[in-house]
């Protein structure tokens, strides 16, 4: 993205037509059952989230389930936080991958005092493996967008995720979206 963003008095924006027009494009697709990757570049300030949030409200309109989430700064070293928030992967007891993946972040924690994943690597790559489930699972439900902000302050996990959905986009009625500066 280059150039200035602004608002429109009348509630949408100046200056990214193009930009919107992509993403809303991505995201009928998606409902279409076609998949693939974006990414949304652009200096701090300049509107990349307004531009996605704006785009995604054409997904809820067409049935497709949005999930967003933003990595932070002071979060870098929270293995797979960005996208367990996205994702809402947590122990509640509604969804059993979801369960799942929460118990196995929750094990994780408790590998010793050699750090999160212990002295097994492999953890994190069964971690890794079951979020994929999960994204998987859950576009085979419906079609699903993943948007993750803020990309440079993702931790290494969450990285290794988006890494293994981008790959498999084409198979599968999902979305990803990502934003970061250059």
């Amino acid at each position: 993205m280059a150039g200035s963003v602004g608002a429109d008095p009348r509630g949408g924006l100046v200056g990214r037509s193009a930009e919107l027009d992509q993403i809303r494009s991505a995201v009928r697709q998606v409902a279409g059952g076609i998949g693939q990757a974006l990414l949304v570049t652009g200096e701090a300030g300049i509107g990349k989230t307004r531009v996605v949030v704006e785009a995604l409200d054409v997904g809820v309109d067409l049935g497709v389930r949005v999930f967003r989430g933003a990595a932070e700064e002071l979060e870098r070293r929270r293995p797979f936080g960005v996208i367990a928030d996205c994702l809402a992967i947590h122990d509640s007891g509604v969804d059993d991958r979801r369960t799942h993946v929460a118990g196995l972040l929750d094990e994780a924690t408790h590998d010793g005092d050699e750090g999160w994943f212990g002295e097994s690597p492999s953890t994190e790559f069964r971690i890794v493996e079951a979020v994929v489930a999960l994204v998987e699972e859950l576009s085979a439900r419906s079609p699903v967008v993943v948007a993750v902000e803020d990309l440079q302050w993702a931790d290494p996990s969450t990285l290794l995720v988006l890494h293994r959905l981008g790959r498999r986009v084409r198979q599968l009625p999902l979305l990803l979206i990502c934003t970061a500066r250059p």
